[in-house]
Parts: structure tokens; C-alpha cells; sequence
């Protein structure tokens, strides 16, 4: 019985996290996001979508296993910006100072001095593969502000290092994640990248921070006054450069995060009977 109990503790890692595959917060909580102009779901977590579908701020709902009476921080970041052979992270939104609305689970912005980041589209530049987006939702800590050296990151946005921010501030353990996908490519390129969820180029040079949390759901509102990725606060376009074909058939040969998933969870239960068969 002593190996049933052991495979069966390591049944929790199988959990698949809601942030993108090799993002810096990995969360098992789902914080369901919604594109209402588009009528667009973020479900499930990778599903790619056009650009279309997400030019305006979304909204998220509360998770029903937390607090109805919190103020909470949302974070939206893009990991996969080519830039001098590797790649380096997009802050493309930060909402602070959200609360539920009225008797739903809908988050919104309640009047706040607090500085944020305002919600900018996903406009991946082209031949740069499928690009990540991670939503991810933080208690907000007691008399939060921005620090003085985020000032102007929160204004130029490439390289925002959300581990070192959320030491500078307090964060403490992520409440619930979410990921989508946009690709600016041809036709064949996104029916292909619609097929998978697999890692794209070089991953973020931060050590991921796995967190175990209950299943749930979410929502927030913010107004679209922000212009491309490409083209505004010294973003990265002007020197980003495609990945190398070596990345793109690395992609192609990666196996996509459920069958994975699937795979590990056979192997687990299979063994899980043959402990209990051997006890």
C-alpha cells in the first residue's frame, strides 16, 4: 500500500497550470476572461484567437473561492518578444485597484489615485511565431502604489520583470491565471498554431514559481486607449527579429500540454493500481 500512496502524492503536479507554459507564475486556479465586445471566452487556457477578438479590454470574474469584500491586482504580460536572439517579457496591462461589482462576481476598477498600466492589444509582429499572454490576478497588498523605479516601465512596458515587482510591492501568492494566444501570421501558420500549445523560442530567463490553488473563476473592465505592441513607447518591434526555423520545428515537434498531460496521468493511475495490486 506504502507505493499507492506515494504515486498518489505525486497526482497534484499533474495539474495542468493556467499561466502559459514556462511563464514566470505557474497557478492552478483558472480566472476565466472574457472579451464582451467580441463575445470572445478565454477557454481553454492557449486558445488561440485572432487580434480581432481582443483590441478592447476584457473582464474577468471573481474566483468563487475568494473573498467577495477584496481589492485585487491584475496583471497581463506577453512573454515571447524576440529581441537580440532570445526573448524578453510585455507588460500590456496592470489593473489595480479591483473590486466586485454589486452582486456579481464581476470585477471592476473602483475610483483610485493608484497609477496602472492601461490595457494595450496583443500585436505580435510578424514572423515572430505565436506570442503568450498571461492574465494573472493578486490579492492587491494594504496601501499599494506604484514604486518610483516602475515609473517609467509602466510607460515603455518591454522587460517588466514581474517577480522582482511583486517583491517591490508585496505580492503575495497569485489567487488565479489565465493564457491566450495571437499569431500575426498567414493562413497556414495559424491553422497550425491553432493545433498546438507547445513552448515558442527562448523562454523568459526567470525562474518559474509554481502554485497550487483551488478551481475557480473571474472577470474586470478597463478602457482600450492604447496604441500597438509595434509601435508605441519604444516598444520592441524595431528590433525584434523572427525565431530561427530550428525554434519553429522544435514547435512543431513539441507535444501539446493536454496529451502530455493525459500521457502522465496514465502512467500514474497505471502505476497506482500496480501498487495497490503489490500491497
Amino acid at each position: 500500500m506504502q507505493h499507492s500512496y506515494i504515486i498518489l502524492s505525486l497526482l497534484p503536479a499533474l495539474v495542468v497550470s493556467q499561466t502559459a507554459p514556462q511563464f514566470v507564475v505557474q497557478v492552478q486556479n483558472n480566472l476565466p476572461v472574457t472579451y464582451e465586445a467580441s463575445n470572445t471566452a478565454v477557454t481553454p487556457p492557449g486558445v488561440l484567437l485572432p487580434r480581432d477578438d481582443v483590441l478592447e479590454a476584457p473582464t474577468v470574474t471573481l474566483p468563487e473561492s475568494e473573498a467577495s469584500n477584496g481589492t485585487y491586482l491584475l496583471f497581463m504580460v506577453d512573454q515571447d518578444v524576440p529581441r537580440n536572439g532570445t526573448t524578453v517579457t510585455l507588460l500590456h496591462w496592470l489593473q489595480p485597484s479591483l473590486q466586485r461589482s454589486g452582486s456579481n462576481a464581476t470585477l471592476t476598477a473602483a475610483n483610485s489615485t493608484i497609477q496602472g498600466a492601461e490595457y494595450r492589444p496583443p500585436t505580435p509582429p510578424g514572423g515572430s511565431g505565436p506570442h503568450r499572454y498571461s492574465f494573472i490576478l493578486y490579492d492587491q497588498p494594504l496601501n499599494f502604489s506604484i514604486p518610483s523605479e516602475y515609473t517609467s516601465i509602466l510607460s515603455t512596458r518591454v522587460g517588466f520583470n514581474l517577480t522582482a515587482f511583486g517583491a517591490a510591492v508585496g505580492l503575495g501568492q497569485p489567487l488565479a491565471g489565465n493564457y491566450l494566444r495571437v499569431l500575426n501570421g498567414t493562413e497556414a501558420e495559424t491553422s497550425s498554431a491553432a493545433t498546438m500549445t507547445g513552448t515558442v523560442g527562448v523562454g523568459p530567463t526567470e525562474s518559474p514559481t509554481v502554485t497550487a490553488s483551488t478551481t475557480g473563476s473571474a472577470s474586470s473592465t478597463a478602457s482600450n486607449n492604447s496604441p500597438s505592441d509595434a509601435t508605441t513607447g519604444g516598444e520592441a518591434s524595431a528590433t525584434e527579429s523572427a525565431p530561427a526555423p530550428s525554434e519553429t520545428a522544435s514547435e512543431a515537434s513539441t507535444l501539446t500540454k493536454g496529451s502530455l498531460r493525459d500521457l502522465l496521468l496514465g502512467l500514474a493511475l497505471a502505476a497506482v493500481g500496480a501498487g495497490m495490486w503489490m500491497a
